[in-house]
């Protein structure tokens, strides 16, 4: 069972009291708020050395399947997983459960035309 905040939200997405990977409020760790630039270097060196190969897990909602997708930092929500994703990627779970709220469709992102003839 989720637990909420004294936001409203589950603990784990609210940006006031959700714990970081550092074991405290993120809002209060001083790695997790260092400036952007310092946070870039430290994400391009976790990355090359491999420790972030996790990506969170799907997340099933209203009969959606919400995912996150790595190659645009976003997540996407699809009907089931052989349907196509939708073209727009939203910055946190809670805009793609806003998005499927509002009864947006899931439509497929449009491929790069070729160029050749």
């Amino acid at each position: 069972m989720p637990h909420y905040c004294v936001h409203g939200f589950r603990t784990a997405e609210c940006a006031s009291c959700r714990i970081c990977s550092h074991g405290f409020v993120t809002s209060r760790c001083a790695q997790c708020n260092a400036p952007r630039r310092v946070q870039s270097a430290r994400f391009a060196r976790a990355s090359a050395s491999g420790l972030l190969t996790e990506t969170p897990e799907p997340i099933t909602y209203s009969g959606f399947e919400i995912f996150y997708v790595p190659q645009v930092s976003g997540w996407r929500f699809r009907a089931n997983a052989d349907a196509p994703p939708s073209a727009l990627s939203y910055r946190s779970v809670f805009l793609a459960r806003k998005a499927i709220d509002a009864g947006e469709t899931p439509k497929p992102a449009k491929q790069a035309r070729s160029t050749s003839h």
